[in-house]
């Protein structure tokens, strides 16, 4: 099997919490998690790949000030939000 047709899903352990434990009105499971991974993993773009490795990781939110790596503005995490 070649590496293209394997597929990694990260997961911000943050997020999950916050939006399947809104959507569950419960902490999330294990089992609540994997059905959200099998979700993805039917997105159509992802025909014919199989499931390499899930990755769940959580972090405490990014604070602080900071640099803007292009253009050398500063950026001050604790009031900015940044939609990818």
């Amino acid at each position: 099997m070649a590496d293209s047709d394997r597929v990694a899903i990260l997961l911000d352990g943050e997020y999950v919490k916050k939006v399947l434990g809104k959507t569950l009105k419960r902490f999330p499971t294990p089992d609540d998690i994997m059905v959200e991974v099998n979700r993805i993993l039917q997105d159509h773009n992802l025909d014919g790949a199989k499931l390499y490795r899930i990755f769940y990781y959580t972090a405490d939110p990014l604070s602080g000030i900071a640099n803007h790596p292009l253009d050398g503005s500063s950026i001050n995490f604790t009031t900015h939000t940044c939609l990818l």
